[in-house]
């Protein structure tokens, strides 16, 4: 048997989209900038494909950008904004538990630029302190990035009632990065001003991507050259990645509708097995997160270790997106931020799916859970 629970990392892709790539890139191969009847072509394919994306979010296709993905997406939000605004404001609010493409960006802006930076803390759920983000609010805030789900313990951020909030600030300019909610959530577009996301986490191609921007909205261009068709980045569009996403994204909507329910059921059951094996303590807390996400730590054991021990038996999990806190600390930054105890931040396992799983796969993981426990010294 073999158990790719790694799908917060990246997804395969849906084999209906990757028989339209193939198609596209064996048969069409012009440019979108092109004026003849070949461009022309690949351009009105790829204009079609935003329209599609923009009605499945229930936004204005002129507000969707295609790009290379989230990292690109988050860094252009970032950056692009802060730079763009600096004369009417000077302070960036983001959390402690944001993807490194997030978390970084603002780091280096803080560093680089001199920006006042706030990093919000999250509780023990791993949900953003709203009290927390009213207390440090102010008319020099100019950038407000709060990732939509966190993308180690699952967690859903409170992003509606975050943007109630934000109205109170004209000034501030709401971004989330929406890469692990999309398809695993309701995602409500209506409340920020900028979003992004990657497609190979829908089953799309690797490499792509779109950010949703209100017209309101103005970056300082980060990417320079001819513009083209995209006012927002410059540069050849990847147009066949581009034209299939939509249908990677109808296709993840579709299903997320279908199997949720049995989606949250194999949460349930796969929480109710880890938490009966000794040394293991479940971070995920269900009722507050993404139904695809369950993130445990082994106490005591290395994870790297014990992930390698399951991959001999063809079950694919991960690890924690590692941020040093000290030098010799390697620890899950999203698990220290909910303040658990250090043996269980560098211990941390995540298991992750966008289909449900089935009692046999389920007592297969668990069973070979144990025997890698067994086996591995601690």
């Amino acid at each position: 048997m073999e158990l790719y629970l790694d799908s917060a990392a990246t997804t395969a892709i849906d084999d209906e989209v990757l028989q339209e790539y193939i198609k596209l890139i064996s048969c069409q191969y012009g440019s979108t900038g092109s004026l003849h009847q070949l461009g022309q072509e690949t351009l009105a394919l790829e204009t079609s494909s935003k329209a599609k994306i923009a009605s499945l979010l229930k936004v204005r296709p002129n507000e969707i950008y295609f790009n290379s993905g989230a990292t690109e997406g988050n860094n252009y939000a970032i950056k692009g904004v802060a730079l763009n605004y600096r004369k009417r404001g000077n302070t960036i609010i983001t959390t402690k538990v944001e993807h490194p493409s997030v978390f970084e960006c603002v780091k280096q802006l803080e560093k680089d630029y001199g920006f006042n930076c706030i990093y919000l803390d999250v509780n023990e759920n791993g949900v953003v302190d709203l009290n927390q983000l009213k207390e440090v609010m102010s008319n020099d805030v100019i950038l407000v990035s709060i990732m939509y789900v966190n993308h180690e313990v699952g967690s859903i951020m409170p992003i509606k009632q975050i943007g109630q909030l934000l109205k109170q600030y004209p000034k501030a300019i709401f971004h989330s990065d929406i890469t692990q909610a999309l398809g695993k959530t309701n995602v409500d577009l209506s409340c920020l001003d900028i979003a992004t996301m990657s497609a190979h986490k829908i089953h799309g191609i690797k490499g792509s991507g779109f950010i949703y921007k209100k017209d309101k909205v103005s970056f300082y261009p980060l990417i320079s050259g001819h513009e083209a068709h995209n006012s927002l980045r410059a540069g050849t569009s990847n147009w066949p990645s581009n034209v299939v996403m939509s249908k990677a994204l109808e296709n993840t909507l579709n299903k997320m509708k279908q199997n949720y329910a049995a989606l949250k059921r194999s949460q349930s059951m796969l929480i109710e097995g880890l938490s009966q094996i000794e040394g293991i303590v479940i971070n995920t807390t269900a009722a507050n997160c993404i139904p695809g996400i369950v993130n445990f730590s082994a106490l005591n054991y290395n994870p790297e270790v014990v992930i390698r021990t399951l991959s001999n038996k063809n079950i694919y999990v991960s690890s924690r997106s590692v941020c040093s806190v000290e030098k010799k600390d390697q620890v899950s930054s999203t698990l220290y931020a909910m303040k658990k105890d250090m043996a269980i931040c560098v211990s941390s396992i995540r298991v992750s799916y966008d289909k449900p799983l089935t009692d046999e796969e389920i007592n297969y993981f668990l069973e070979s859970v144990k025997e890698a426990l067994s086996y591995v010294r601690k």
